[in-house]
């Protein structure tokens, strides 16, 4: 599985292709593609690839706390390649806006044309997702951009949060999607808005 995503990571954006979509599956339109004889585009998933950082430091951890560091030089040094580019594609990247507008991306359109979840989506919407912004923090790439780059993100994550609360609980995104934009989107429109 890990060498699946890793072979789908975008050589330009350093970012995991969304290819069918992430779990936020009916927002599946990242993955779409115009060009004939394609099946995907290049359209990317931040949450995704939150996801594969973390996976690639469990792993390197699993593989030396059961000291086989010494016959799986290949993979660590694959797990190792992998989060290093995937934390200049989040870091460089998936940060969007600036002060108070700043917050984390859910993803990018085929060829990086536009954004979704952050202060302008293609549809002309600031808008923020939850699911990017908690991975932030549950990968751990909170901490290491904290130490590395000296860039602390809480404040952007806990205003992100402040929008998206809701008496109900937490909405995965907000404000939601108008149905007729399907073509950025994907399946998401079309959904009963709190679904």
């Amino acid at each position: 599985i890990l060498d699946y995503l890793i072979e789908n990571i975008n050589p330009k954006t350093q970012l995991l292709m969304a290819l069918y979509g992430d779990w936020n599956d009916a927002l599946d339109g990242l993955g779409f593609t115009n060009k004939k004889g394609k099946k995907f585009g290049t359209g990317t998933t931040v949450m995704g690839s939150l996801q594969l950082y973390q996976n690639c430091k469990d792993m390197m951890e699993l593989l030396y706390f059961l000291e086989l560091q010494e016959t799986h030089k290949d993979e660590l040094a694959l797990y190792q390649d992998a989060k290093d580019k995937l934390y200049s594609g989040l870091v460089g990247n998936a940060v969007l806006g600036s002060g108070n507008a700043t917050r984390i991306a859910h993803g990018f359109g085929d060829e990086a044309k536009y954004s979704v979840g952050g202060p302008k989506d293609p549809d002309g919407v600031s808008r923020y997702g939850l699911t990017s912004h908690a991975y932030w923090i549950i990968s751990g790439i909170h901490q290491d951009a904290k130490m590395k780059e000296d860039r602390d993100l809480l404040p952007s994550i806990l205003s992100a949060y402040e929008q998206l609360d809701d008496k109900y609980g937490l909405r995965t995104f907000h404000p939601a999607f108008d149905r007729g934009t399907e073509h950025w989107f994907g399946r998401i429109p079309r959904l009963p808005v709190g679904t």
